[in-house]
């Protein structure tokens, strides 16, 4: 969606700069007139680029920060936003600002935050049900916590993945150099002494000879963006994608890591939205996007039409045994039955966040042997066939 560039007079006389995003020109000017705003300026942004939403740890930051300054009963909204300015990169700056200028003209939290493009639409959703229902301060605090917990959680994954990714990246490092430079040196000694050399060995120092060449570093590195670029292409075809994720989630560590990771997302973004007061047809559509698997994104969309039917929550996560273990249901089923859904779904995520967790923690335990194991019989077989032929020629000269 373009973005516009607008400035205008305000109340005080000033002229201010602010933008605005619209499908057209003539949407913005009516976006803004609506809003009381009426510029003297309006023309397309130049180089206007496509931003992310904020990641969870900035998230984190800006809604604690956010919900301090605004419990002091003494600091307007505008002048809030404007405080937590220098929280975002330089490059987002420009339009974050847009949102303080659409508060000084009295436009709501949530549309402003909504026009710079850099927040998720469940924080906009949650925050405008805050300011309809004047618990925004009670929004802002469970936003904090939303996405504290989930910055805590991406932490630990980074933090578990960082050994076992190093381990890989110094034994291609290690592959690559052997290859480049150890293997021709002693090709070069062994064809000097014209030493027979067995298939092992013909086989690495011709490997090796291509990948030193220009056209098989030129060959390596076009294979390597072939195959993630065709992997990317067969993803895009969701019964492709259904089948990948089925296999992902049968291998031993990376399939209950993903289960567990995806249910804990789940409930907590339920737990979220209801706690806030959003209706649980609306509030799935948020959860459908929180979670990362497309088997749950398509599941969860089958359950808000079951809930538009008339069946209830547990009855309609229970359709789909394959993804949502019965533990899971039947605790959505009490908290139902109980009027306590709000602490049964804290209590499903805070479980499958420690089972994930727990998984977290053993990784590098689990994999280290065999990423060792890995490394040491690559590095051993290509020095195994670099020194074959001077075997050979000891025993010769032995039997000699």
């Amino acid at each position: 969606m373009p973005l516009y560039r607008y400035t205008y007079q305000a109340p005080s006389g000033e002229k201010r700069e602010g933008l605005v995003e619209a499908d057209t020109f003539e949407a913005a000017l009516r976006f803004l007139r609506e809003r009381g705003i009426f510029p003297l300026d309006l023309n397309e942004a130049k180089r206007v680029q496509r931003f992310r939403p904020l990641g969870a740890a900035r998230l984190a930051v800006l809604f604690r920060q956010l919900n301090a300054l605004l419990r002091t009963g003494k600091i307007p909204v505008p002048e809030a936003l404007r405080l937590l300015s220098d929280q975002l990169p330089r490059r987002l700056q420009e339009r974050y600002q847009a949102a303080v200028g659409l508060t000084l003209r009295g436009q709501r939290l949530s549309e402003a935050l909504g026009a710079t493009g850099l927040f998720p639409k469940l924080t906009l959703a949650l925050l405008e049900v805050g300011e309809t229902t004047g618990k925004l301060d009670a929004v802002l605090g469970m936003l904090y916590r939303y996405y504290s917990r989930q910055a805590s959680f991406q932490r630990k994954l980074r933090s578990s993945l960082t050994y076992p990714a190093a381990i890989v990246f110094i034994a291609l490092l290690v592959t690559w150099g052997l290859m480049t430079f150890i293997v021709p040196q002693f090709g070069n000694i062994l064809k000097e002494m014209n030493a027979p050399l067995p298939l092992i060995t013909r086989v690495v120092m011709s490997l090796s000879a291509f990948l030193s060449s220009l056209p098989g570093l030129i060959l390596t590195g076009g294979t390597l963006v072939a195959l993630y670029q065709g992997v990317r292409v067969l993803l895009a075809f969701p019964e492709r994608r259904r089948r990948f994720e089925r296999l992902l989630l049968r291998l031993p560590v990376l399939g209950p890591l993903l289960r567990y990771g995806n249910l804990a997302t789940i409930a907590s973004t339920m737990e979220l939205t209801y706690t806030a007061g959003v209706h649980i047809y609306e509030a799935l559509n948020y959860v459908r996007r929180s979670a990362s698997l497309f088997a749950y994104q398509e599941a969860l969309e089958e359950i808000r039409k079951s809930i538009l039917t008339g069946r209830r929550v547990s009855e309609a996560f229970q359709a789909f045994p394959e993804l949502f273990p019965t533990i899971f249901t039947s605790l959505i089923k009490i908290g139902e039955e109980a009027g306590q859904l709000e602490e049964m779904l804290r209590h499903i995520y805070t479980t499958y966040e420690e089972e994930a967790e727990s998984i977290l923690g053993s990784i590098s335990s689990i994999v280290e042997p065999f990423l060792l194991i890995f490394v040491g019989g690559v590095v051993g077989f290509i020095m195994l066939s670099v020194l074959l032929p001077y075997f050979s020629l000891i025993q010769q000269v032995g039997g000699f």
